[in-house]
Order: C-alpha cells, then structure tokens, then sequence
C-alpha cells in the first residue's frame, strides 16, 4: 500500500470528534517525547482514520526521508503472516518488521473473529514495539472486537488507543469545501 500524498494534517479538517485522534497523530508524527509509541484509531468509515495514518506516514517521510516506514492493511499483513507461516519463515518476517522505524496498519477489523491470527499478529507488534518500532493502526472495530490484539496492546506502556466521533452534518459540510478547494473543484453552495 502507497502513502496518499494528498492525505496530509494540514488537508485534514478537524472535527470535534477528530480533534483528540488529530492531536494524538500530530505528536506520534513529529516524535515528541511524550506521544505514544503505540497509537489505535477506531471508529465508523469516513470519520478520517485513514487520512491520519497517511498524514502521519506523509509527515514522517517529509521531516526524515531515510525512516524506514511500512504502510499495511491487515489483511496484507494476515497474508504475509500465513505465507511466512507455512514456508516456515515466521521469524525471518518478524525481523523484517523490526527493522523498521514506523509501522502503520489499516483496516484492523478485518482480523475481527480470528483470534489466532490476531495472538500472533499481536506477539510480533510487541517484539516491534520493544526493539523501538513506533506502530499506529487503525480500524472500524472497536478494540473489544478485535480483543486478542488490542488487549496485549492496550496494556503496554505508552500506547494509546483513541474513538474517533462521525462528524456533524455542519462538519460534512466543511470536509466536502476544503476536499473540493484542495482539489481545485467549484461546488456551489446549494450543493453544499
């Protein structure tokens, strides 16, 4: 999966309900000492989840070109974990993921009713986050839908897992008037 470039904080509108996962995001991308290493997103489509795990991977390119940063669904993830298992390199791929700098992972909720599949994901974003990986991952799931994962997770030191709100209608409006003037579009105000 490829970074958005379009996808940035300062394209994202904040709503009410976004402001504390902006804020959150915003700290993890700049790496100030008191973000958490581990940051959840969670909440209905459309409420901006993706946008914040782009801008984040966007700004952390932008500030340190060098970082070694991977952008996952996981369901990518699930697959490589299933290959890597039954080519018995399990711990080859786990490596690899320690490796990086910043790991972020979308679509969470697609590892909801697969509990093995999430103990195991799980177990190897704890080695990542203790050889230094920072990982923000987001999903429509609440994390007690997808408990076996963001239960070890949640429980770790400096990791945050944040609700983000569907926006207001008034918000809406504001979100389809930045999108449209950033993308050079005209809608007319009725059509707002």
């Amino acid at each position: 999966m490829q970074l958005n470039p379009h996808f940035t904080f300062d394209r994202f509108v904040i709503t009410p309900g976004a402001a504390v996962a902006h804020r959150a995001c915003w700290a993890f991308a700049e790496t100030r000492p008191t973000a958490p290493r581990l940051i959840g997103l969670y909440g209905r489509p459309g409420v901006g989840k993706t946008h914040l795990l782009h801008s984040i991977g966007n700004a952390v390119i932008d500030r340190a070109p060098a970082t070694h940063l991977a952008l996952k669904t996981a369901e990518e993830l699930r697959d490589e974990f299933v290959r890597a298992l039954r080519q018995d390199r399990l711990d080859e791929r786990r490596r690899e993921y320690r490796q990086l700098d910043v790991l972020l992972i979308d679509d969470l909720h697609v590892l909801g009713g697969r509990p093995d599949t999430q103990s195991e994901i799980a177990r190897t974003l704890i080695s990542c986050l203790e050889s230094g990986v920072r990982i923000a991952c987001a999903g429509m799931s609440t994390p007690a839908q997808v408990k076996a994962l963001s239960t070890p997770l949640k429980s770790l030191p400096n990791s945050r897992f944040i609700g983000i709100k569907s926006p207001t209608l008034q918000a809406l409006r504001r979100i389809l008037r930045s999108s449209s003037v950033a993308d050079g579009l005209a809608i007319p105000a009725m059509a707002l």
